[in-house]
């Protein structure tokens, strides 16, 4: 079993992995205390695109 890297928000931000736009809404999104998976910083990326406008 291969343990998934966390990384804290500073670095996701500074990733090649998202847009410049992509950081700006993750930017939004993102705990400063929390560390995430690249795939749980898409999927919180995916959940807010695709939210339905209220």
């Amino acid at each position: 079993m291969t343990a998934m890297i966390r990384f804290p928000k500073e670095k996701l931000l500074s990733s090649k992995q998202f847009t410049s736009i992509q950081k700006d809404v993750l930017a939004a999104l993102l705990d400063d205390h929390e560390a995430y998976t690249i795939d749980e910083a898409k999927q919180k990326l995916n959940d807010y695109l695709n939210k339905e406008a209220k």
